[in-house]
């Protein structure tokens, strides 16, 4: 009976230990994992609604007479600029 109780003891323990020693890798996993999400980069889809809504703005501003043809399309081309990735 007392060798019994020794190892359900030390199964009790070693599943103690095993905890202790995967909970800071699973941190640490979940933490790179974040990481890594934040320095995906954004779906085209979004990229595309937001170039949508700048135009109908730009488009708007034309319409209500503040802006003229020759200043949109150097908005619209400023923007694109800054869009862009610089190559290494």
């Amino acid at each position: 009976m007392r060798a019994r109780a020794a190892v359900d003891r030390a199964h009790t323990l070693s599943a103690g230990a095993l905890f202790y020693l995967i909970l800071p890798v699973t941190l640490l996993l979940g933490l790179l994992l974040s990481i890594v999400a934040l320095a995906e980069p954004e779906d085209a889809a979004v990229e595309e609604h937001s170039s949508e809504a700048m135009d109908a703005l730009l488009e708007a501003g034309e319409e209500e007479g503040i802006l003229e043809e020759s200043d949109r399309e150097l908005v619209r081309s400023a923007v694109e600029f800054g869009d862009k990735w610089c190559a290494r």
